[in-house]
């Protein structure tokens, strides 16, 4: 999967809203896709430093 910067964006927008202060994205048998999409986009930010 290649990195989508408009996605990325969106979960950036949706982690400064959050009252939380992490973001899910488990990683877990049988992902849908958004669920693949929203965890290696997580990773990314990781692996960014956020």
């Amino acid at each position: 999967m290649t990195r989508d910067d408009d996605y990325i964006r969106e979960l950036l927008l949706e982690i400064e809203k959050s009252t939380e202060p992490y973001l899910s994205a488990a990683e877990h048998l049988n992902m849908s896709t958004d669920e693949q999409k929203r965890h290696q986009h997580a990773e990314h930010l990781c692996d960014a430093g956020f």
